[in-house]
C-alpha cells in the first residue's frame, strides 16, 4: 500500500481529494491536500508525505455549504465543499466557508471576500500565477428546492432542471474575480 492509499484508509473516516477542477498535490509532489471529516466537522487538511504528517488547516463547524454538486447542504453555512482550489506553486487554498471567500497560506486563514447571502457558488478556480481566483454564483433560487415536493435523484441533485429554472426566472449569473 503506498503512503495516499493508507492517509485515506487508516481510521475509517471519509477521505476526500480537493474537486476534480483543482490540483490535491503540491508543485514539488511533497505535500497532499484534500478534505476530511477526521475531526468530526468537514475540513481541508494537508498531510506531509515526507514528515507523514496530518493537519487540519480549516476551521470549519458549520457541516457543508450548499452550493452546485451539494444541493442537501445549509444555505449560507459551512464549508464549500466544491470550491477548494489549490495555488499549488504557493501552497495556498481558496475556498468559500459560509459566505466568506478565503485563503489558507502558511496555515493562516485570511478572509478576502463576501458573498451575498442572497447567491450560490460552484466550483472556484485559481489562475496559474496566483493573481486571480474566479468564483461563479448564481441566485439562490437555483437551488432552493423542497425535498418533498420535488424529491432528489439517485445522485442527489434535485428532479428539475437547474438551467431551465434559471432562464425561465431570469436568474442572474455572475463571475466573480478577485485579484
Amino acid at each position: 500500500m503506498n503512503i495516499a492509499e493508507s492517509v485515506l484508509h487508516e481510521d475509517g473516516c471519509d477521505y476526500q481529494m480537493l474537486y476534480f477542477t483543482s490540483s490535491s498535490l503540491s508543485s514539488d509532489d511533497s505535500i497532499l491536500y484534500g478534505m476530511s471529516n477526521r475531526n468530526g466537522y468537514e475540513n481541508i487538511f494537508s498531510y506531509d508525505l515526507k514528515k507523514k504528517e496530518f493537519r487540519i488547516l480549516s476551521d470549519n463547524i458549520d457541516g457543508i455549504l450548499r452550493s452546485y454538486v451539494y444541493f442537501s447542504g445549509t444555505w449560507n453555512r459551512g464549508l464549500g465543499k466544491a470550491s477548494a482550489s489549490l495555488d499549488s506553486e504557493r501552497n495556498s487554498i481558496y475556498y468559500i466557508q459560509g459566505n466568506e471567500i478565503r485563503r489558507i497560506r502558511n496555515s493562516e486563514i485570511k478572509m478576502l471576500n463576501h458573498i451575498s447571502p442572497d447567491r450560490v457558488t460552484a466550483f472556484t478556480y485559481v489562475s496559474h500565477d496566483g493573481k486571480i481566483l474566479a468564483v461563479p454564483t448564481t441566485d439562490k433560487r437555483a437551488l432552493d428546492y423542497d425535498l418533498e415536493k420535488e424529491g432528489i435523484d439517485s445522485d442527489r441533485k434535485p428532479c428539475f432542471s437547474i438551467d431551465e429554472r434559471c432562464r425561465k426566472e431570469r436568474k442572474t449569473f455572475f463571475l466573480h474575480l478577485i485579484l
